[in-house]
């Protein structure tokens, strides 16, 4: 048997109980234009809650911007030895020039910083030492820097000192060189 809770519950819902028809929606109260009876409690009238009304002006949304990484510079290697090569006599503008080398020290042991500064002819500028041959990359208008970790040197090669050439290349393939000393430590 169903139960009066279950009647009021269903209506409510808008659901039948099992085996009954869905109740019939209850008529929307007429408005009337007689006046209401004196002593007589006015008509019920279901209430809806109040809709928003909309404004004028939609709310500005403004986007959040992500935050960017922090792009921390690579400090710059502190150079401790200027190398100049010898001044050519009346250089050609167009020839490429090495005007000097930096170097963060003059004794090296655990890494090398390298500067070298050109002309504008200069176009690749290649460190060669011991056989190899690296290319010091191209920082800016006439410069050129590298920073490099020394591999491990043996016990015997402490003390001696080597000369690191440096190749500065033009566009048209001319080029001039300078060997610069250091100890190894």
């Amino acid at each position: 048997m169903i139960s009066l809770a279950h009647l009021a519950l269903a209506a409510v819902l808008g659901i039948a109980p099992s085996g009954q028809a869905p109740p019939s929606p209850a008529p929307a109260p007429a408005a009337t234009t007689a006046p209401a009876e004196p002593g007589s409690p006015p008509p019920m009238v279901p209430s809806q809650p109040p809709l928003p009304s909309p404004s004028g002006t939609p709310s500005p949304v403004t986007p959040t911007p992500s935050p960017k990484p922090s792009a921390t510079p690579a400090p710059q290697p502190t150079f401790g030895y200027r190398f100049f090569p010898h001044a050519q006599s009346s250089p050609d503008p167009t020839a490429p020039q090495i005007l000097f080398v930096d170097l963060n020290s003059r004794t090296l042991h655990d890494f090398i910083a390298i500067r070298v500064l050109t002309n504008d002819a200069v176009v690749k500028v290649e460190n060669h030492t011991n056989g190899r041959s690296d290319i010091i990359p191209h920082t800016g208008p006439g410069e050129f820097i590298a920073v490099s970790k020394l591999p491990k040197l043996p016990f015997i090669a402490r003390g001696m000192t080597v000369d690191l050439q440096f190749v500065a290349y033009a566009a048209d393939g001319r080029k001039t060189s300078v060997k610069v000393p250091v100890k190894l430590r």
